[in-house]
C-alpha cells in the first residue's frame, strides 16, 4: 500500500484521536481473586502449618539428654517392626 502526504496526516490525525480517546484513558479494572469457602480453609490451615517448627528442639533436646545420661533406651524389636513396615528389610 503505498501512503501519500494527504493518507499520511489522515493516518497521523487518527492515530491522535485513538491515543487520547476517553476509551483509552479510562483506568482499567483490577484483577480480583475469590476463593470459596475450602478454598479459604486451606489457606487458614496452609498459615497454621507455615508457623509450626519444622524440628521441635525442645523435644530434640530432651531426647539428647536422655541419650547422653545413658537413660534413654531402643526397642530393637519395635524398631525392627518400624523398619519392616517400611519396606527397607
Amino acid at each position: 500500500m503505498r501512503i501519500n502526504r494527504i493518507d499520511f496526516k489522515n493516518v497521523v490525525e487518527l492515530y491522535n484521536k485513538s491515543v487520547n480517546s476517553p476509551v483509552r484513558t479510562e483506568k482499567s479494572k483490577t484483577d480480583e481473586v475469590i476463593l470459596t469457602d475450602s478454598g479459604q480453609e486451606i489457606l487458614k490451615l496452609r498459615k497454621k502449618l507455615a508457623e509450626i517448627p519444622e524440628v521441635r528442639e525442645e523435644l530434640v533436646s530432651k531426647i539428647k539428654a536422655r541419650i547422653l545420661s545413658g537413660e534413654y533406651q531402643i526397642d530393637v524389636e519395635k524398631l525392627a517392626a518400624k523398619l519392616k513396615e517400611w519396606g527397607e528389610f
